[in-house]
This record gives C-alpha cells, structure tokens and sequence, in this order.
C-alpha cells in the first residue's frame, strides 16, 4: 500500500474501485443465473423488498436518484414483469409502485447472486476485520450526509 501511487492509494479510489469490480461480478452472475436485471435496478428492487405498495418520489427519496431517473427504472422493471403500479387510494395523480409475485419469487435467486460476489470479494478477510470495514465505511457515509 505504501509504495503504490498516490493516485492509487487514496481513499476515493479504494472505495470506487472495489464498487466497480463487485457491480460488474454481480451483473455477470445475474446473468449466468438469467436474471433479467441490471444492477442499476438493484437499488429500486432491494428497497421494495423491504417496502413495497409506496410512491415513486418516496422510492427515489430512498435511492438518491431524481424522480424522472425512477421513473425509466420503473418502466423498465414493470416491463420485465418485476413490478407493477397501483393506482393511488387517495390521489389519482400518483401510482404505488409494488413487486409483483414473479419479482418477490426470484428474490432469493438474486440475493444468492450477490452473497457469491460478497463472499468472492471477502475471502480472505477474517470476520472482525470485515464487520470493522463495514463500520468504518458507514462512519465515512454519515459523516459526509
């Protein structure tokens, strides 16, 4: 680490890099597995898992995408048959956007997709060491929001 470049040795790089290559693993064993998802999705569909049956402008709250990324997203993913909108009950300008039970179904599918590249990533790295980097980079993400 010491005799590497600057360039390469700072922090912005050792926290991208390591992003990139994990995305770039991840899409490639979605699809092996025929998944039809982009990573770029993920962060829509893993926030509906958790909480679905909610508005578009509260899923990109929750992303930290504008409301016009969200909604290609989500024409996308309804158009692969992963979610589907609802109207409103209480605005008839506004639509819930829910996973359907084909995108519930192949929940696991993709999760078991992204434990191999988290597992691959990791390998190597002792437990402790790797709840201390998980705690160290959440500090880093509070401290700049």
């Amino acid at each position: 680490y010491d005799m590497l470049p600057q360039n390469i040795a700072s922090l912005g790089y050792l926290t991208a890099r390591p992003h990139n290559l994990l995305r770039r693993r991840i899409q490639s064993y979605l699809d092996e597995a025929g998944m039809e998802l982009s990573m770029e999705h993920y962060p829509v569909l893993n926030n509906l898992w958790v909480k679905d049956h909610i508005t578009q402008q509260t899923l990109a709250d929750l992303i930290g995408a504008d409301r016009h990324r969200v909604s290609r997203m989500l024409d996308v993913l309804q158009k692969q048959g992963w979610i589907e909108r609802l109207p409103h009950p209480e605005s008839r300008r506004e639509n819930l956007i829910a996973v359907t039970k084909a995108g519930q179904s192949r929940q696991s599918d993709v999760m078991a997709c992204i434990q191999r590249a988290l597992d691959e990533a990791t390998a190597g790295i002792a437990e402790s060491r790797r709840k201390a980097l998980i705690s160290d980079l959440q500090k880093i993400c509070r401290n700049l929001t």
